[in-house]
């Protein structure tokens, strides 16, 4: 079964690769809907260097914690329109703004002319550069900073990126939900006609390994096998018999690491090389998604859970429960870094407050808060950084261990990162 949310325009999500993240993005969603296409201040082009200001994207040149550039990512409406509710139904236009420690450097048109998405999936920041893809009638646009790189034939959801030196490497999958390919500047290095990623993908390893599915129809009923893609290369996942599901796979350079349902075993399983773990739910728990963070090595899991008529959101690492937040509230991004575990939680509910979970610490989120997607989230020179967009319409917060500064967009931030 397809099930479309409006957040993901264009994109295809069925239940086999419906996670934790995308149902608390879906929950949130459903009170803030999916940013349109709108530029700022009528007729701009962007610059042969990128930006409408000049304002090219630096590369970091420093190394060490205390010289990270804290790069920042926000949808920007035209002053007064009403993005939540969004009465344009995506028509109207809007802008991408790049920040680098709080200042505004990039400023990029949205929309179909310009072929830059809305959404926060369509764009990410690599090196200090902006780099977004885009789906037309028949094609996937790649760009850097504004200016394009390369297109190919098919409509793309860009599932991971890597950039060595002048390559991009991409692994998209296709939007009809069957099908993907990995490739280098556009030229398809591997490919499959049906199935689709599981997961996602090691973009930390020069070969960019990720976990893909195959569907085969047996006189049982279909079966999926599972594979593991690294530099085009593939090979099998060794499953036992008895595994009902596959919720997730985690891809190192030479080992992987995944959590699945056994038949008749009501809490899911974690295999770590040659071990099992089992992660125990409550009593009458109805699993909804399983998905890992953290590296194959020292593996993570977020489980969201239905008890009674209410969801839950756990997280387990070292093998044993670490939290279980409050009722009605679901992770919407992880972030695991040396100092610890961090995350956003939102919450379902409008009079309830928001999470966020800081290395064993909760806070709580401004009232009508919530964190859009799964990368407004990140530490950056040892400090918290949460990108926090209203329910209500007001002014994008950013939450930074405790003090809330004010960002000045009609819009929401989508994403948080240091490099």
């Amino acid at each position: 079964m397809k099930v479309l949310f409006p957040y993901f325009a264009g994109k295809v999500l069925t239940m086999k690769n419906l996670t934790g993240k995308a149902v608390a993005a879906f929950s949130i969603i459903m009170t803030m809907l999916a940013c349109g296409l709108s530029e700022i201040g009528g007729e701009q082009e962007v610059n042969p260097d990128g930006g409408i200001w000049g304002g090219q994207v630096g590369d970091n040149g420093g190394t060490g914690a205390l010289q990270q550039i804290c790069y920042m990512t926000a949808l920007d409406y035209r002053s007064g329109y009403n993005w939540l509710a969004d009465q344009e139904r995506g028509s109207v236009k809007c802008s991408l703004i790049v920040y680098a420690d709080g200042r505004q450097i990039m400023k990029v048109p949205v929309g179909e002319e310009y072929e830059v998405g809305s959404d926060p999936d369509m764009h990410r920041i690599i090196n200090g550069h902006l780099y977004t893809d885009y789906s037309t009638v028949d094609q996937t646009v790649i760009k850097r900073d504004g200016i394009q790189m390369f297109r190919y034939p098919g409509r793309e959801s860009i599932c991971g990126m890597r950039v060595s030196g002048e390559d991009i490497y991409t692994v998209g999958q296709n939007r009809s939900g069957e099908g993907f390919s990995y490739r280098k500047n556009g030229e398809v290095l591997m490919s499959r006609d049906a199935g689709g990623v599981i997961g996602s993908v090691n973009t930390g390893h020069d070969d960019m390994p990720f976990a893909f599915y195959e569907t085969i129809k047996s006189a049982e009923g279909n079966i999926s096998r599972y594979y593991i893609s690294r530099g085009g290369k593939v090979s099998q996942v060794a499953v036992r018999d008895d595994i009902q599901k596959v919720w997730d796979i985690m891809c190192g350079e030479d080992t992987e690491t995944y959590v699945a349902s056994l038949v008749g075993v009501a809490s899911p399983v974690m295999f770590v090389g040659g071990s099992m773990v089992l992660l125990t739910l409550p009593k009458k728990a109805v699993l909804l998604s399983a998905s890992l963070y953290g590296s194959v090595e020292n593996p993570g899991v977020e489980l969201l859970y239905s008890s009674g008529s209410a969801i839950y959101s756990m997280l387990w690492q070292d093998g044993k429960t670490l939290v279980t937040f409050p009722k009605g509230r679901t992770i919407s991004s992880v972030s695991v870094l040396d100092e610890g575990l961090c995350c956003a939680v939102n919450s379902s509910s409008s009079s309830a407050a928001g999470l966020i979970y800081r290395c064993g610490e909760l806070h709580d989120m401004p009232e009508g808060y919530s964190c859009v997607g799964g990368d407004a989230i990140c530490m950056v020179n040892g400090i918290l950084n949460v990108g926090l967009s209203s329910r209500k319409g007001g002014e994008a917060l950013i939450w930074k261990d405790g003090e809330v500064q004010a960002l000045d967009i009609n819009g929401y931030i989508s994403s948080i990162s240091a490099q």
